[in-house]
């Protein structure tokens, strides 16, 4: 964790220093976009596409983040996706779309075979849950009804390595199925899962002079999307 905490603050100074040499308004920083592990899903690539075809000059870099806050308060983000509310005033946050939940299995589920799949269905099965940026937990399950937990993680790298080694199950927003498929995974649509809220956040006093254009550029790739 110190770790973590030193690249987040090196990275953040990083940046500030970029932004006092920069004196001209011709030359202006990437839009550092931060993400726990799926950015916007299916809208990631065509929100860049469009990005980069309306404002060349700017670069947008998505900067994935193991961060409840998703880099906003390190500094090393100027916009997050985020799953969770972070519950700070200091941070804006507007919902962009809801998500529906999967269910990840490793090879060989008797999961696998079925026509649907439903919360109570994976009672019988061990969890393996992100506890850090993760939008899964118990709660998910009526009290009586819930799985034992096999293991806690806090990337999704090693989320899939424990259940793809067959320790267990994972519950996760459709978009981890789109931008990390793995090749010992089988992602199943649950049914009656609560949808998964994706937000757009960012602080209230950042003055990228691209963080408007980006967040009207996403609403809109979103709406058409959805239309």
């Amino acid at each position: 964790m110190a770790g973590k905490l030193f690249c987040a603050k090196a990275d953040a100074a990083v940046t500030a220093f970029d932004d006092a040499m920069r004196s001209d308004l011709h030359r202006v920083r990437a839009l550092r976009v931060g993400h726990a592990w799926s950015a916007i899903g299916v809208y990631t690539s065509e929100i860049l596409r469009q990005w980069r075809e309306a404002n060349p000059e700017v670069l947008v870099r998505l900067k994935r983040v193991d961060d409840p806050a998703g880099g906003l308060t390190t500094g090393q983000s100027d916009v997050a996706i985020m799953r969770t509310r972070t519950g700070r005033c200091s941070l804006h946050e507007e919902l962009l779309l809801m998500e529906p939940r999967v269910v990840a299995v490793p090879p060989g589920c008797p999961l696998i075979g079925r026509d649907e799949v439903l919360l109570r269905d994976l009672a019988e099965y061990p969890l393996v849950i992100n506890s850090f940026s993760g939008t899964t937990n118990l709660d998910l399950w009526e009290e009586g009804g819930q799985p034992v937990v096999a293991v806690e993680v806090d990337t999704i790298d090693d989320w899939q390595s424990y259940i793809a080694a067959g320790l267990g199950i994972g519950v996760t927003p459709a978009s981890t199925a789109w931008m990390h498929p793995h090749a010992e995974i089988s992602y199943l649509p649950l049914r009656d899962a609560p949808a998964v809220p994706v937000y757009l956040v960012w602080a209230s006093n950042n003055r990228h002079p691209a963080l408007r254009s980006f967040i009207q550029l996403a609403r809109d790739v979103v709406a058409e999307g959805a239309a």
